[in-house]
C-alpha cells in the first residue's frame, strides 16, 4: 500500500509539474485574440492592394506590346547599318594589310637582284679556298706526326737513362747473389756453435740451482733439529731428576745433568752445521761468475747468428730481384727498339711557316664563304617570292572591289539616328513603367503571402492555446483523481495497521519466545512497522546485531504464516538466505526446530548458508563448490538419516559449559 500510495503521489506531482509547465508556456488569451483579428484585417487590406496592382500591370503590358514591334525594327536597321560599317572597316584593314605585303614582296625582289650580283663577286673571291683547305689538312697531319716523333724521341731517351740505371743495379745484385753459399755456410757454423754454448750454459745453471736447493733443504732440517733439541732440553730441565729419559723412558735421577750436557753438545753441533750451510746458501744466492760469462758468450753468438740470418735474407732477396731486374731490362730494351723503329718511319717534311701562312689565308676567306652561303638563300627563293607577288596583287584588287560594294550598300540603307533615339526613349519609358507595375504587383503579392502566413500563425496559436487548455482540463481532472486516491490509500493503511499490527506482533512474539528460550517474549510494531522488543515489559533501547537479525527473521516468519493462514492452504516453498550469520550455536538450532514446526504450513523449507555446523541438523544437504582445476562449480547432494535435535544440542552445550567451569 505504501508503494502504491508513493506511486500515486509521484504521479500527482508529475501532473502538477506538467500543468505548471503548460501554464508558463501558454500565451495570454487577449493577446492571441487581438493578434488573430489584426492578421485578418491585414490580409484583407493586402489582398485589395494586390488586385489593384494586378490591373495596372495588365494595362502596362498592353502599352509595351504596342511599341515593341517598332523598337525591334529600329534595332534591326541600326544593327544592319553597324554591320555594314564594320564590314567596310574590316575590308579597309584587309586592303591595308595586303598593300603592306605587296610592298614587302617588292623589297624582297630588289634584295634578290642585289644578292645575285654580290654572290657572283664573292664566288670569284673564295675560289682558292678549297685548295687551301686541302693543303691545310695535309699540313695538320704532318704537324701531328712531327709532335708524335718528338714525343717518341723523348720517351726513347728516358728509356736509355733507365736502362743505364738498371744495368748498374743488376751488376750490384749479381755480385751480392754470388756470396749466398758462403754466407749460408757461415750461418750453419754459428748455429752449431750457439747450440753448444746454450747446452753448456743450461748444464751449469742446473748444477748451481741443485746445489742451492740442497743447501736450503739442509738448512731447514738443521733449524728444525735445533728447535726440537731446545724443547727437549727445556722439558728435562723443567721436570728435573723425576723426568723420564728420552731414550729409555725411565726416571733420570742423577744422570739428568749428563743427558742435558749431551743435548747441549748436539745443539752446538747443529749450530755449527747451520752456520756452515747458511753461509753456503748465501754464497749460492747469486749466480756464479762463470754462468754470467757463459750467458754473455751465448748472447754474442746469438747476435752473430741473427746478423747472418738477415744477410742471408737480403742475399735471397737480391737473387729474386736479379731475375726481376733482368726481365725489366729485357722488356725496356724491346720497347726502346720499337721506339727507334717508329721514329724512323715518321717523315721529316713538316714546314711550320707554310702551315701558319695557309691558316691565315683560310681565316681571311672563311667570312666571305659564310656570307656567300648566307645570301645564296635569297636567289633560291625567287620563284616562291614572285608567285606570292602575283597572289598579293590579286588579293589587293579584290579588297578594293569589296570596299566599293559595301559603300554602295550603306548608301541604300535608310537609317536615321535621331529617329532611333526617339523610339528608344519612348520604349524605355514604357518599359520602365511596366517594370515598376510588375514590381509593385510582386511586392503586393509578397505582402499578401506574408499576411496569409501571419494569419495562419495566429490561427495556429489560437488552436494551440485551445489544445493546451483542453490538456490542462484533463490534467486537472487527473490530479483530482490521484488526490482522492492518495486520501483513500491513507485511510486504508490506517485501517489495515489497526487490524494487522496486533496479529503480526502476536505471531512474531511467539516465534521470538521460542527462538530465545523465553528470554524475549514480546515484540511490537509501531505505526511505521519498526520492530520494538520488550524485555520484562520494558522497551529494549538498543539491539545487538544478532538480536536485530533475529527480530527481522521472526517478523518475516510471522508475515509468511499470516499469508499462509489467510490463503487457506499450505504454501509449497519458503526460502531463507543467510539467516544464521550473527546467531549463536543454540539460537541457530532453535531456528531450525522452529522451521520444522512450520511444516504444516510450508511443504518445503530451503536454507542458504555458509555455516558448516548446520549441515548435521537438516534433512538434506546440497553443496556447491568451485573446482580450481576445471574452473567449474561442483554440486553434491547427501541425506541425513538422523538429524540432530535442538535438545541434543542444548544438552551438549550445557555439558561443555559445565566442563569449562
Amino acid at each position: 500500500l505504501r508503494v502504491a500510495q508513493d506511486r500515486a503521489r509521484d504521479h500527482r506531482r508529475g501532473v502538477e509539474r506538467e500543468m505548471a509547465g503548460l501554464r508558463s508556456a501558454m500565451p495570454d488569451v487577449d493577446v492571441v485574440t487581438k493578434a488573430l483579428n489584426e492578421a485578418r484585417e491585414k490580409f484583407a487590406e493586402s489582398d485589395n492592394s494586390a488586385k489593384t496592382a494586378r490591373e495596372r500591370q495588365h494595362l502596362m503590358k498592353s502599352d509595351v506590346a504596342t511599341i515593341e514591334p517598332r523598337w525591334i525594327a529600329a534595332q534591326q536597321q541600326r544593327e544592319q547599318a553597324r554591320q555594314v560599317t564594320a564590314d567596310i572597316s574590316l575590308a579597309e584593314q584587309t586592303e591595308a594589310s595586303v598593300a603592306r605585303d605587296a610592298e614587302r614582296i617588292a623589297v624582297q625582289l630588289r634584295e634578290i637582284e642585289a644578292a645575285k650580283v654580290e654572290m657572283k663577286a664573292l664566288q670569284d673571291a673564295i675560289e682558292p679556298l678549297d685548295a687551301l683547305k686541302a693543303e691545310r689538312d695535309i699540313l695538320d697531319t704532318l704537324y701531328r706526326e712531327d709532335g708524335r716523333r718528338k714525343a717518341l724521341v723523348e720517351t726513347e731517351a728516358s728509356l736509355a737513362e733507365e736502362l743505364d740505371s738498371l744495368g748498374g743495379k743488376l751488376q750490384l745484385l749479381t755480385k751480392s747473389a754470388a756470396s749466398e753459399s758462403e754466407t749460408v755456410l757461415g750461418l750453419e757454423r754459428k748455429r752449431r756453435e750457439l747450440e753448444v754454448v746454450h747446452g753448456q750454459l743450461e748444464a751449469r745453471r742446473t748444477e748451481w740451482i741443485r746445489d742451492r736447493q740442497q743447501a736450503e733443504t739442509k738448512l731447514d732440517e738443521l733449524r728444525k733439529q735445533y728447535v726440537d733439541f731446545q724443547k727437549e732440553r727445556d722439558r728435562i730441565v723443567a721436570l728435573g731428576e723425576t723426568g723420564e729419559c728420552p731414550t729409555c723412558s725411565r726416571p733420570l735421577g742423577g744422570s739428568m745433568h749428563t743427558v742435558v750436557e749431551h743435548i747441549e753438545e748436539q745443539l752446538e753441533a747443529v749450530k755449527v752445521d747451520g752456520a756452515y750451510f747458511s753461509k753456503r746458501f748465501d754464497q749460492l744466492s747469486d749466480a756464479p761468475k762463470d754462468i754470467d760469462s757463459m750467458e754473455e758468450k751465448r748472447r754474442a753468438v746469438n747476435e752473430e747468428v741473427t746478423a747472418l740470418e738477415r744477410s742471408v735474407v737480403k742475399i735471397q732477396e737480391s737473387v729474386r730481384e736479379v731475375k726481376l731486374v733482368a726481365k725489366e731490362v729485357e722488356t725496356k730494351e724491346k720497347r726502346r727498339a720499337q721506339l727507334k723503329f717508329d721514329i724512323a718511319r715518321i717523315s721529316l717534311g713538316y714546314d711550320d711557316k707554310r702551315h701558319a701562312l695557309v691558316r691565315a689565308e683560310i681565316e681571311q676567306l672563311l667570312p666571305l664563304e659564310a656570307k656567300c652561303q648566307k645570301i645564296s638563300a635569297l636567289p633560291e627563293r625567287e620563284p616562291e617570292v614572285r608567285a606570292e607577288h602575283e597572289k598579293v596583287s590579286t588579293d589587293l584588287a579584290n579588297a578594293r572591289g569589296r570596299i566599293a560594294e559595301l559603300r554602295a550598300v550603306v548608301d541604300h540603307i535608310k537609317f536615321s539616328e535621331a529617329e532611333f533615339v526617339a523610339i528608344k526613349t519612348e520604349y524605355e519609358t514604357v518599359s520602365t513603367t511596366a517594370r515598376a507595375a510588375e514590381l509593385a504587383l510582386a511586392t503586393a503579392e509578397e505582402i499578401v503571402r506574408g499576411a496569409k502566413t501571419a494569419l495562419a500563425s495566429a490561427e495556429g496559436a489560437a488552436q494551440e492555446m485551445q489544445r493546451v487548455q483542453t490538456k490542462l482540463d484533463a490534467l486537472t481532472s487527473d490530479r483530482r483523481i490521484h488526490e482522492e486516491l492518495d486520501r483513500a490509500f491513507t485511510d486504508l493503511r490506517k485501517d489495515l495497521n489497526y487490524q494487522l499490527r496486533p496479529e503480526l506482533s502476536e505471531l512474531a512474539s511467539a516465534f521470538l519466545t521460542e527462538l530465545t528460550d523465553a528470554r524475549y517474549s514480546e515484540l511490537e510494531l509501531d505505526d511505521e512497522y519498526n520492530i520494538v522488543i520488550l524485555e520484562d515489559g520494558v522497551t529494549k533501547p538498543v539491539l545487538s546485531g544478532g538480536e536485530e537479525d533475529l527480530a527481522n527473521l521472526v517478523l518475516r516468519l510471522a508475515i509468511s504464516q499470516m499469508i499462509a493462514e489467510r490463503a487457506g492452504q499450505a504454501f509449497s516453498l519458503l526460502i531463507l538466505d543467510e539467516v544464521f550469520g550473527s546467531l549463536d550455536e543454540l539460537r541457530r538450532f532453535n531456528v531450525i526446530e522452529l522451521l520444522r514446526g512450520l511444516q504444516d504450513r510450508f511443504e518445503q523449507v530451503i536454507l542458504i548458508t555458509h555455516i558448516e555446523s548446520v549441515r548435521e541438523r537438516v534433512d538434506q544437504v546440497i553443496s556447491v563448490k568451485y573446482d580450481e582445476e576445471t574452473r567449474a562449480s561442483v554440486v553434491t547432494q547427501s541425506d541425513n538419516p538422523l538429524p540432530v535435535s535442538a535438545e541434543d544440542v542444548r544438552q551438549s552445550l550445557e555439558l561443555q559449559t559445565a566442563a569449562s567451569g
